[in-house]
């Protein structure tokens, strides 16, 4: 599933090394992050859904990954399994601060492609 043409489900997961089955279409259909993600377009870059140029509209692409990644991530403790156990072998995944560090790499990157995508467009970027 798209979200604005932008980005998708699967490069969210794929971006946040997570599976469909942890991270299934309908719980990642429950953030609405299109119109979060629509909101922070709108803020920032004016007519973002007309970009064309091809190395405008990458960086949008990115951008938006990004951005959707770290909304899922810093709320990931509450739908990753944190331990998991057959009765002979036991394994455990990140806790509450791997997810907040993926969250803040998540809009660090996404920083980074929202400054090329201003520099681009000729915009300075907000320091």
């Amino acid at each position: 599933m798209t979200i604005l043409n932008l980005t998708s489900f699967a490069q969210i997961r794929g971006v946040l090394t997570v599976s469909e089955a942890d991270l299934p279409d309908e719980t990642l259909a429950s953030y609405g992050l299109d119109d979060d993600l629509a909101a922070d377009l709108d803020s920032w870059v004016p007519g973002w859904a007309a970009i064309a140029v091809p190395e405008q509209a990458r960086s949008l692409r990115l951008f938006s990954k990004y951005f959707c990644a770290a909304a899922v991530a810093s709320s990931a403790p509450v739908f990753v399994l944190t331990k998991m156990s057959d009765g002979s072998n036991e394994g455990q995944r990140n806790g509450t601060e791997g997810f907040r560090w993926l969250s803040e790499a998540m809009s660090a990157k996404a920083q980074v492609h929202k400054s090329a995508l201003l520099l681009a467009l000729g915009t300075e970027p907000a320091p």
